[in-house]
């Protein structure tokens, strides 16, 4: 992701809006030592996303994962659709329609 880029994609924007979902005034922001000390689990998509955040905060790796490791247990990556065409989109929310529910039923049960 350009750091300079924060406005969302417009093929993200279409495939949310499909499902009543308005992104369109979301911006986003680098995670900053401050998300990831407050945060209890940080979720990424690619096995080189969840590195680069390990790179930066060293401290955050024992609750660092890909959402499939997190989900399910066991890897696997989800398309980075960032610039990509509409189908690379499409194909990705669909593994995120199978892991998110997964990821978010986890986070529920370890919940205080």
């Amino acid at each position: 992701m350009d750091p300079f880029d924060v406005q969302p994609e417009a093929n993200a924007v279409k495939l949310l809006h499909d499902r009543g979902i308005d992104i369109g005034a979301h911006l986003a922001v680098q995670v900053t030592a401050n998300d990831v000390r407050h945060a209890d689990v940080l979720l990424t998509m690619t096995s080189k996303h969840k590195d680069r955040l390990i790179g930066l905060f060293p401290e955050a790796k024992d609750k660092t994962f890909t959402i499939s490791e997190y989900a399910t247990g066991s890897y696997a990556e989800v398309a980075d659709a960032w610039g990509k065409p509409m189908e690379v989109y499409v194909a990705m929310v669909r593994q995120l329609d199978t892991y998110l529910p997964l990821a978010l039923d986890k986070v529920v049960l370890k919940a205080p």
